[in-house]
């Protein structure tokens, strides 16, 4: 009988899809989730603003870097996230928008394990945040 005596982790991950009018930033993004500054979950959401922008890559660059094999940026939105994501990305191309695709891991603390084991779409003027493509 084999017994491992070092460190094991049971971790998760998610990528997620972020389209900006504007660029981001940390007041937007709070403001963007409902999120003031006396809130309880003021600190823990400020710590998922900081996870996600260092995630952070263009759509092109992910696409690009050779991690997937899809015949184009549309097949790898289409595949790795949804319908409803490629409908959003065509809908900011044509708008001129910012379009990032980043990763979260649960290892990052208590609101981005949750969001590793949850899926949510939120949108706004200035945003639209796509997490439901999620790993446990």
């Amino acid at each position: 009988m084999k017994i491992k005596s070092d460190f094991v982790t049971n971790s998760s991950s998610t990528s997620f899809l972020l389209i900006s009018k504007e660029e981001l930033s940390e007041d937007t993004f709070l403001s963007f989730l409902g999120v003031k500054e006396n809130s309880t979950f003021y600190t823990m959401v400020e710590d998922l603003f900081y996870n996600m922008k260092s995630g952070l890559s263009s759509i092109e660059e992910v696409y690009n870097s050779g991690r997937y094999s899809y015949s184009s940026v549309e097949e790898y939105l289409k595949n790795e996230f949804s319908d409803i994501a490629l409908k959003k990305y065509l809908e900011a191309l044509e708008k001129g928008y910012s379009v990032f695709v980043g990763h979260l891991s649960s290892e990052l603390g208590a609101l981005s394990s949750f969001m590793c084991m949850d899926s949510l779409i939120e949108e706004s003027e200035t945003y639209y945040l796509h997490y439901t493509n999620c790993y446990w």
